[in-house]
């Protein structure tokens, strides 16, 4: 990576293909460093930058969004999934967690883990189930849905519930009726 500084603008060779780059200090200098923090930073331009991308020789870390050769990375499985530690962050060029969190989720996994699901039955026999780690975050989502409902321009809305089960009678201002369950439970997973 040769640089020079003549005046106010750096000169900078790409490291791919030779050209000359002139970085006048403007938003978008015309090249792109991979390889940052490392041994093997070097200097890109534009063109070899695109033709690296579009070849799949390179990639970008999620977590701190630095360009790397792939050749950089090095994968790590930790329980049932590939952890690939980013060179310059150490996070996971992927999911941007650390090693630490990905190995205490791995075992976390060997528990048995409670799990909340709501399910919407529609009254043209759809229905839709999600699930959440948290009884409130299933809560929150069943208030989310009658106000969603609320706020649909029904002009008659009656909510009546029984233990797990919530269901919503509408009355659209067309004169159409609807009924929909929201139905909640306990999953064990």
């Amino acid at each position: 990576m040769a640089e020079s500084n003549i005046g106010m603008e750096a000169t900078y060779e790409c490291d791919e293909c030779g050209a000359k780059i002139y970085d006048d200090g403007s938003y978008t200098p015309g090249y792109r460093i991979l390889n940052d923090e490392t041994p093997s930073r070097r200097i890109v331009c534009e063109d070899c930058f695109d033709a690296l991308w579009e070849a799949g020789k390179i990639s970008q870390c999620e977590a701190c969004g630095e360009w790397f050769d792939y050749s950089l990375f090095h994968d790590e499985l930790i329980g049932d999934d590939m952890f690939t530690a980013c060179p310059a962050c150490g996070r996971d060029v992927i999911e941007g967690d650390t090693r630490e969190h990905r190995i205490s989720e791995a075992f976390a996994c060997k528990v048995r883990a409670t799990s909340y699901a709501v399910t919407i039955a529609y009254q043209d026999g759809d229905n839709a189930t999600y699930l959440f780690t948290t009884d409130r975050g299933a809560r929150d989502f069943v208030c989310d849905q009658v106000a969603g409902f609320k706020a649909h321009g029904s002009t008659s809305l009656v909510v009546s519930g029984s233990g797990n089960e919530i269901t919503i009678y509408i009355q659209e201002p067309d004169g159409e009726e609807q009924a929909v369950r929201i139905l909640s439970s306990r999953v064990y997973e």
